[in-house]
């Protein structure tokens, strides 16, 4: 589409697909960090529209000259295939995007490049984003994981030592776990915000009683301590009075 405001040819090419085409810009995103590729992606349209002349890889070396076929598109003067069509049409008919979409559409083809070639190069912009901050949100995600398993282990380990009239009572042990938590220490950008580590409330024994059902409260323990031992089998004998021999954990 050129200057003259007329419609994009990757509507006409879709083939008339539309929003229950099933095919969406966001694919492979997971919801808690959709909002933020799609702010980084309006952000590109909005303040860095001029980087969709050229692909990612082209302006990571330092490129950026249209004369430098290697960092081109093999493409670049040929058409859509059909489900960069579909997708290219998905994407202009997005409410977040199409505005700032259709604008460096208008500014960038045909005076720069290519409809194809525009689409080819927004298309791996998007990918970059993408990848970035989903494997941003994955890595996250694992060390969350492990060190929660780190965490109930440790509670664990300090079930396994208690006494045997400590251990009977499931609930008490758990209360006695939780008092020795302690909060995380903030983070930089939490400092910055002036945050301390007074942030989340803690459970305590004289606290009030809605703080047992917070994070790393006697609650989630206890949980805890009841999936351990009925993995173990040993949930039934405890609960019946019989206290099974402590455990050897090196530590």
């Amino acid at each position: 589409m050129g200057q003259d405001g007329s419609k994009s040819k990757a509507a006409d090419d879709a083939g008339g697909v539309g929003d229950d085409s099933g095919v969406s810009l966001w694919e492979g995103v997971p919801e808690p960090v959709l909002w933020l590729v799609q702010a980084q992606v309006r952000a590109l349209l909005t303040n860095h529209s001029s980087a969709l002349a050229h692909r990612p890889e082209s302006l990571q070396t330092g490129g950026g000259d249209d004369s430098d076929d290697e960092m081109m598109s093999p493409r670049r003067a040929g058409e859509l295939q059909m489900n960069e069509a579909a997708l290219a049409h998905s994407a202009l008919r997005d409410k977040t995007l199409a505005p700032r979409l259709q604008r460096a559409l208008d500014k960038l083809v045909p005076a720069h490049l290519s409809e194809a070639a525009f689409w080819d190069n927004f298309f791996s912009h998007v990918d970059v984003i993408k990848v970035q901050i989903v494997t941003d949100y994955l890595t996250a995600q694992d060390t969350a994981r492990a060190e929660r398993m780190r965490k109930h282990e440790a509670w664990v380990q300090l079930f396994d030592a208690m006494e045997p009239e400590m251990r009977i009572d499931l609930r008490r042990a758990a209360e006695r776990i939780a008092a020795r938590q302690q909060p995380p220490p903030p983070s930089a950008v939490e400092l910055q915000l002036g945050l301390d580590q007074h942030r989340s409330p803690c459970w305590r024994p004289d606290g009030e009683a809605w703080l047992e059902y917070v994070e790393d409260g006697p609650f989630e323990v206890l949980k805890v301590l009841k999936r351990t031992l009925e993995r173990r089998g040993e949930y039934d004998a405890l609960m019946g009075g019989t206290v099974p021999a402590k455990r050897v954990t090196g530590v």
